[in-house]
């Protein structure tokens, strides 16, 4: 074990599992430690071998969900996040355990679930997490493994130095990756990205909940070209259920938008009122 884990786990073997104090996740003895990483082995080590060894699964909400402390190269030391639902998606969290416990102490104090992270908009970034998100910038151009691209973009989105976003556009070539990408552009202001996302949806006009997500950003980030830009995508869009949602996003820019109704008296169509005329779109 690192020097510091070790130290922690000869300070206290873990916390046993109780109703208060209650913290967000909890330090697991050393045999649940080993039970853990006997499943993770059955089953997240059998997808994608390359997360062998990568972390250790310290802490646990005991919802099969952990905080992990991570092994190797120059992001060794940080704490990320593992989420059973989304396995791939290694979120980095925090910067050391340090951090790590005081982020859970005041979630503690505060009563609420939801800790604060030290990870989302680095304007200032240290030589560490510099050196970490390059790293992840290179891996991630270097495989066409998607699990491994999506453990990659996790830290990318979370790293990520302002003025250095145009470096997430790839992303938004991978399904998995664009809902994502799409709100961290938009988090982050970047207008220029309007056009990426639209080629994005059209790109995916067969996926609708990528397609209402992405749009639901696209109409946040407020562009200065974004009607002009929604209204080319509108025309000729291929007749989807995401045909649906590019006209409720002319809606909310403040076009008339009416729902057509099939032979069977079910919606099955879109008209939206544009300068120079209406805009029909398909849903099927």
């Amino acid at each position: 074990m690192p020097a510091e884990v070790r130290a922690l786990y000869l300070d206290r073997n873990g916390e046993e599992e109780s109703m208060e104090p209650m913290l967000r996740a909890r330090l697991q003895p050393i045999l649940l430690l080993y039970e853990a990483l006997d499943e993770l082995d059955e089953w997240l080590y059998k997808e994608v071998p390359a997360f062998e060894g990568r972390f250790l699964p310290l802490w646990t909400d005991d919802n099969g969900n952990y905080f992990v402390y991570l092994l190797r190269g120059a992001e060794a030391g940080m704490v990320a996040d593992l989420d059973h639902e989304r396995p791939y998606n290694l979120e980095p969290r925090y910067r050391n355990m340090e951090s790590l416990y005081a982020a859970l102490l005041e979630g503690y104090l505060q009563d609420d679930e939801a800790v604060p992270q030290d990870y989302r908009s680095l304007n200032t970034p240290t030589a560490q997490e510099l050196a970490v998100y390059e790293d992840h910038l290179r891996a991630y151009s270097e495989t066409e493994n998607g699990p491994m691209r999506e453990m990659h973009a996790a830290f990318l989105l979370m790293l990520c130095p302002v003025d250095r976003e145009r470096d997430w556009l790839p992303l938004l070539h991978q399904r998995e990756l664009v809902i994502d990408t799409a709100r961290a552009l938009s988090e982050r202001g970047c207008g220029w990205a309007l056009e990426a996302l639209i080629e994005t949806v059209r790109r995916f006009p067969d996926d609708s909940t990528l397609g209402l997500n992405v749009l639901e950003t696209i109409a946040q980030l407020d562009a200065p070209e974004t009607d002009a830009a929604l209204i080319r995508l509108a025309q000729g869009f291929p007749a989807t259920m995401t045909a649906l949602y590019v006209a409720r996003a002319l809606e909310r820019r403040g076009y008339a938008h009416e729902r057509i109704r099939g032979e069977g008296k079910a919606f099955v169509a879109s008209r939206v009122a544009v300068p120079g005329g209406w805009i029909d779109l398909p849903w099927s």
